[in-house]
């Protein structure tokens, strides 16, 4: 690992890849932050040549972070931060950890220091892989049998006894505190579509929410997407609202691609062309942006942050939007991160290839 001061540092960005920060008074004003920066850094004795290390989702407390996503090789990579420093989760037998390879992981949700999940996929035998769990007890990480399905791309723990995951061709399932079964949104798509969802949440009504994708390949090679916004009720997923985006469309009804829920209970969703806030019946769009966004993140209403491609990181403080250009690179994109009312952390993905983790204090 390679830490080094981050020159002009005036900001925060208050970040909850963690759904489940707390919050309370910022202890600073978020836009005077200082910032460090870490690559996260494999040793080079053991991982010969330049090995890709790309991290999807972030969680945990200040001294006890966990970051996971696609690292060297076919496995997917973790790292741990205790507050001082970040190091490397050896999780695969390749790396004398007790998972066998290889799998991927896509996101990290627990409960505390002793319970914490994380999904992805075992590679093979198709190309959407199968329905891979990790959890950890305090001591060791340990693969969880499952009922089938492909690649998991969320999760989200609300109990002991129930945990929810979701991912490609509509594989979606629930954690009773035991094991892990199978659950199924109804839906009807077109012939020769792809389907998945992509993300899952609660609020803090105990109102559960999901996103849904279908695409089909048209003349000329163009896609056209349809798009599904589910709740649960009545312990059954409900459609609540759907559109369809034509190829020469942009901006549609909600975020596509990942729900959040702020510790304040307002739920975001996002995708790359903007970011939208749900207010109990429809969506709202609070923010847009010439190139991808990718997350949405924050502390309360009146603090909330968003990443994106080409170093996008901005502020809404209730009143307005800032975008931080003096932490602007053209080869970075920002991916996510966490944050509680005293510091936080951002996920960075440069030349798509290396990692590197800003932290403002």
């Amino acid at each position: 690992m390679m830490r080094k001061p981050m020159v002009r540092c005036l900001l925060l960005i208050l970040l909850c890849g963690c759904r489940h920060s707390p919050t309370g008074p910022l202890v600073n004003d978020p836009r005077e932050y200082r910032w460090t920066l870490d690559t996260l850094l494999l040793d080079p004795v053991q991982y010969p040549g330049d090995p890709q290390i790309l991290m999807e989702s972030i969680w945990g407390t200040a001294d006890n972070l966990y970051a996971v996503g696609h690292g060297w090789g076919s496995a997917g990579t973790m790292w741990h931060f205790d507050g001082k420093q970040w190091s490397n989760v050896r999780l695969g037998s390749f790396e004398a950890g007790a998972i066998p390879a290889p799998f991927d992981l896509d996101d990290i949700d627990g409960l505390g220091a002793d319970d914490i999940f994380a999904v992805g996929e075992r590679w093979g035998p198709t190309i959407y892989g199968t329905s891979f769990i990790i959890h950890y007890d305090g001591k060791l990480w340990t693969e969880q049998q499952t009922p089938g399905g492909n690649r998991l791309m969320s999760v989200w723990v609300n109990s002991p006894s129930d945990a929810w995951a979701c991912g490609l061709n509509g594989t979606l399932l629930h954690y009773n505190g035991t094991e892990w079964r199978k659950d199924s949104v109804s839906i009807a798509t077109a012939v020769g579509s792809f389907f998945y969802l992509s993300s899952i949440v609660r609020t803090p009504s105990n109102e559960m929410f999901m996103l849904g994708s279908a695409y089909e390949v048209m003349p000329g090679n163009l896609l056209k997407w349809t798009y599904y916004f589910f709740r649960r009720e009545a312990e059954l997923w409900t459609l609540v609202d759907t559109f369809v985006r034509e190829p020469w469309e942009e901006l549609g009804k909600w975020g596509t691609e990942k729900l959040t829920v702020l510790p304040s209970g307002t739920m975001y969703s996002v995708d790359m062309y903007g970011v939208f806030q749900w207010n109990g019946e429809r969506w709202i769009n609070r923010y847009q942006y010439l190139y991808t966004t990718t997350a949405v993140f924050g502390t309360g209403d009146d603090n909330l942050f968003v990443t994106g491609g080409h170093g996008l990181l901005a502020h809404y403080d209730g009143v307005n939007w800032f975008e931080y250009t003096h932490l602007a690179q053209q080869n970075v994109k920002y991916a996510g991160g966490w944050a509680d009312e005293n510091q936080a952390f951002v996920l960075g993905w440069v030349d798509g290839w290396k990692t590197i983790v800003l932290r403002g204090r």
